[in-house]
């Protein structure tokens, strides 16, 4: 019974993430739908504890991105070193459990596609007042 209720719930969370998602008008509403189903875990308490951990480790790889493509350019040995900082990083301070995630928005900043996305979903939604830039996070305490 355990396994068919967490079945149920994973099939939801990734219905609700990529319906809102879809909603918000992003170009990556499926993704935000497979972010979610790795934010499933068995008690709340546990989903919330890694909904945070996934925060600061998403804010961590943005920030890296950031700096690592504004200084030495959107080249596949810039990307290279910087994942494996990244994840050296995220095990050193305990927060390995946003690290997928975290590495999926960096893989769109190395496509050069990340700023173009935030910039046009955020001017989708500045009539809505509502931009999420990390849905799945959000979405992880459902």
């Amino acid at each position: 019974m355990r396994v068919l209720n967490t079945a149920i719930k994973m099939g939801l969370v990734a219905l609700l993430a990529s319906l809102v998602a879809r909603l918000l008008n992003l170009d990556y509403w499926i993704t935000a739908g497979l972010l979610a189903l790795l934010s499933i875990h068995l008690t709340k308490r546990d989903s919330v504890r890694h909904a945070f951990l996934r925060l600061a480790n998403a804010t961590l790889g943005i920030a890296l991105a950031t700096l690592f493509f504004v200084l030495f350019g959107y080249h596949f040995a810039v990307f290279s070193v910087l994942v494996f900082l990244f994840a050296y990083l995220s095990w050193a301070l305990g927060m390995s459990a946003g690290l997928v995630p975290s590495l999926v928005l960096m893989t769109l900043a190395f496509q050069g596609e990340f700023l173009r996305t935030l910039i046009v979903n955020g001017s989708r939604q500045s009539e809505s007042h509502s931009a999420f830039l990390f849905p799945s996070t959000c979405l992880s305490v459902v």
